[in-house]
This record gives structure tokens, C-alpha cells and sequence, in this order.
């Protein structure tokens, strides 16, 4: 990040320095624990904690400057008073201020990749294709929220020849805060499913909710939309623009043919003349590379350039990251889970042949944040496994109720269990050599948990 002293960042964020400077920051952490010498730390509160508790760690840790709540200056007067701070109404929201005024010192491309599935293996596509340009900044892992899209906007520096941005949301509102934070030339929204639908009225709600990201691009503002999802197709007729639109069914200008699949379950196809091969398994990451593709066309770079970069792509943690247990292939899909996603990947599971004597299994966590439909979600989950006649597998509460549905449509061995651990045993124990297994759960099912008990029952 560039350096910037106390009064810039006052200037900035609206804010007022108190103690005095102790010379620029060069970095931005909100998490106490991960300070590096010379950063800004930002107070931040949520509904767990109050960064403020922590100013004196950070400043312990080398923080040069902090971001505070200027009403909770007045009660740590005298404790902070060897520290310089930079009082504001909001630190979140100075925050984003800082992110929006250092991403407008960069005339460079930024790419914004929204959606409900795909986002983090599109924007990981997304970069690679764009490898021809020079250095290209991409959201870090998934740092995709209110926290991470700001930070993200500040590690931009002269070297940067474009920015891929990863924006999530689960309310409304969200992707136009970070769509006018990022101001983005070309706006990627992946597809629209099931996911977060506790937060919204409707399931237009929540395709509105993605389309906010539109409104927010700027210059000469490039939208890259998958022509195979029926309500952005809807809500294309809202837009004036010029739309690259990427799809595998439907006509397109990025549309994949001569589709192939390996016996890895990785695919390859041929889109606009070029050839295209990946290394992450699942038909529905076609879709992803498509997007790339289509963003990079967007820049001027070509399909057969972009291919070559999509190509190296290696899946991410925890996203359809294929690995052998001592003669068993397990799909290990664990980041996270929506009833979109996982058919997703049972699809790829069904296209991988087992091995001489070996079975498809599924083991399947609970999918969060669904709101009132949660319980029927599930259930009808459970009919698609018992339809697919999968072995199923589940895990806790919500997986039990994926079971009962398995159950409801004639499944008659689906083992359920409350605890990873327990899972895990049950999969030592009756795993045999040329079993395929795919593992998935929403992140707070915590699933990879039964991937690491297993390995270490047997190592």
C-alpha cells in the first residue's frame, strides 16, 4: 500500500488525528493479532467483539496509526494518549472511505465478480487470464465482504496493471456498498441460486440484490452475464449496455462446445475457436472459465491467451480439490454449500466412474442461511441424492433432515451422524479401494473436519 501520514487519512476519512503523528502508515490490518510494523489499525466492532479493546496490542505489534470511534475516544483518553489515533464517526465506513480514494489514484481495469456459486473460482480464473497484462491484485482467499473488499482496494500500487475484486453479500444493499467502493469497469455476475435466502422476501429479491452490482460501474462499464440463468436473462432487459454473455446451452458470443470430460473429472471444450482444458473437476466450472473468458475479452485479450492462464489454474482450498485416501478418490468440496451447489457437484460426482467394486458416496453437511424453505431445501436435497441412488452420508442436525428426505424417496442405508469424528470413523471403517466420495457442507458445518479425521485415522 501506498504510505499515507495521519492527516491524509484524516483528511480522507473525515477524521480528527489526536496525539500527534508518529510518521505514515503502510498498511491496514483489523485484526490486532496480524499487525505488521507500520500499519493503520482499524477499531473494528462487530456483534462477537470491540476492536478497541485491542489498540494497545496493536500499537504493541507496531501499528503506527489507528482508526477509532471518536465516541470511544473519551474513556481510553489517558490510557491512549502515547498512541496516535484517528478519531471518526465510523471506522468501518473510514474505512471504506480510504479504499474508495486509493482505488481513484489507479487508472487501471478493476474486474468485479458477484454471484451465488463459482465467485472465488471465476475471480481465481479471472486473474490468471488476465497474466498477459503483468501484476494483477486479486481478492486473497475470501475476503469478499464490507472488511475484505476495502482492504483488498488498498494493496493496489504503481505495479498493478489490473484488479479482480470478489464481492459477496447475504442482505440487500450490500453489493451496491461494494460496488461503490470498488467502482469497477466490468461487472461478472456468475449465476443466481439458493443461497442466503433467509435475508430475502423472495428469490427476485435476491437476484435484484446481485443485479445492484450493475448500477454501480463505471467508465465505460462492460457487463459479463452467464446466458443460462433465466433471471439474469430477466433482468438484462433492465440494462442499456453492451453485455458479454457466456454460457454452455444457450446462443452466445462465449458459448463452449466440443465439451470433454477426463477421467479425472476435469473438462475441456472449445469456445469462440480456442481450446480450453482444466485442472478442477465439476462440468459447472466450465461456467466459470467461461466468465473468465468473456472478462478477459472485455480487456482485449484473446480466448486462446486467457485459456492458457485458465489452464494453470489449481482448484482453491476446499473447492472441488480432488485427493487420494489410500485408494479412494474424495472430492473435497467443503468450503461451503446451497442447495444450487451441491446438485452441482453431485453432477460431477455421477460423471466419475468408481473403481472395480467401488460405490459414489456422498457426505453431505447442512446448507445455512436459508431461511423458512431451510427444512424443505433439505429434504428435497435428499430426494435428488435418492434419485441419483448415491450412498448418502450425512452429518448434523440439518444433514439428518437431507437423510429423512434420502429416506422419504425410498434410500434405505443413509447413516447419519452428529458429529464429524463419528462420521469419519464410520468412513474408515467401511470405505473400500475404488470408492469416489464427494464431501460438502456450508462453512459453519465445518466438513473438512471429517476429510482431516479421516486422513489421520489412516496415516
Amino acid at each position: 500500500m501506498d504510505a499515507y501520514s495521519p492527516e491524509q487519512i484524516a483528511e480522507i476519512t473525515g477524521g480528527t488525528v489526536l496525539n500527534g503523528s508518529q510518521g505514515p502508515v503502510t498498511g491496514v490490518s483489523i485484526d490486532s493479532r496480524r499487525v505488521n510494523n507500520g500499519d493503520l489499525f482499524v477499531a473494528v466492532t462487530t456483534q462477537t467483539n470491540d476492536g478497541h479493546r485491542f489498540v494497545a496490542d496493536a500499537f504493541a505489534k507496531g501499528a503506527k496509526a489507528a482508526l477509532v470511534d471518536r465516541k470511544k475516544t473519551e474513556a481510553h483518553l489517558r490510557e491512549w494518549d502515547i498512541y496516535t489515533l484517528i478519531a471518526v464517526d465510523d471506522p468501518v465506513a473510514a474505512l471504506q472511505k480510504m479504499a474508495r480514494a486509493h482505488r481513484r489514484k489507479f487508472a487501471i481495469p478493476v474486474i468485479a465478480v458477484t454471484g451465488s456459486n463459482g465467485k472465488t473460482t471465476t475471480k481465481e480464473f479471472i486473474a490468471a487470464a488476465l497474466a498477459g497484462l503483468g501484476p494483477v491484485l486479486r481478492t486473497e482467499g475470501t475476503l469478499n465482504n464490507h472488511f475484505g473488499v476495502p482492504l483488498t482496494l488498498l494493496e493496489i500500487t504503481q505495479e498493478h496493471r489490473a484488479a479482480v475484486i470478489e464481492m459477496g453479500m447475504n442482505h440487500a444493499g450490500e453489493i451496491h456498498l461494494l460496488g461503490t467502493i470498488a467502482e469497477a469497469n466490468v461487472g461478472v455476475i456468475t449465476n443466481t441460486g439458493q443461497a442466503h435466502l433467509e435475508s430475502f422476501p423472495s428469490f427476485d429479491a435476491l437476484v435484484d440484490a446481485k443485479w445492484e452490482l450493475v448500477g454501480t460501474l463505471t467508465g465505460d462499464r462492460r457487463l459479463v452475464l452467464n446466458r443460462d440463468d433465466v433471471g439474469l436473462v430477466a433482468r438484462a432487459r433492465r440494462w442499456d449496455g453492451a453485455i458479454r454473455w457466456f454460457g454452455i446451452e444457450s446462443d452466445c458470443a462465449f458459448k463452449a462446445s466440443t465439451l470433454q470430460q477426463s477421467q479425472d473429472g476435469c473438462w475441456s471444450f472449445v469456445v469462440n475457436g480456442s481450446e480450453v482444458h482444466l485442472r478442477i473437476p465439476g462440468r459447472h466450472m466450465v461456467y466459470n472459465a467461461l466468465a473468465a473468458i468473456a472478462a478477459a475479452d472485455a480487456l482485449g485479450i484473446p480466448a486462446g491467451e486467457a485459456a492458457v492462464g485458465i489452464a494453470r489454474t489449481e482448484p482453491a482450498d476446499r473447492r472441488m480439490r480432488s485427493l487420494w485416501i489410500h485408494g479412494v478418490l474424495v472430492l473435497d468440496d467443503a468450503y461451503n454449500a446451497n442447495p444450487t451447489s451441491v446438485r452441482a457437484a453431485l453432477q460431477t460426482l455421477m460423471t466419475l466412474e468408481p473403481g472395480k467394486g467401488g460405490r459414489r458416496i456422498a457426505v453431505l453437511g447442512g446448507m445455512r442461511e436459508l431461511g423458512e424453505q431451510s427444512l424443505a431445501l433439505h429434504r428435497e436435497v435428499g430426494t435428488y441424492v435418492a434419485g441419483l441412488g448415491v450412498n448418502l452420508i450425512t452429518v448434523g442436525e440439518l444433514g439428518n433432515v437431507i437423510a429423512q428426505g434420502a429416506r422419504s424417496a425410498g434410500a434405505s442405508d443413509t447413516p447419519a451422524f452428529e458429529t464429524q469424528e463419528a462420521c469419519a470413523e464410520w468412513l474408515r471403517s467401511n470405505l473400500r479401494e475404488g470408492d469416489v466420495v464427494l464431501v460438502k457442507g456450508s462453512r459453519s458445518e465445518h466438513m473438512e473436519l471429517v476429510i482431516d479425521h479421516l486422513r489421520k485415522a489412516l496415516s
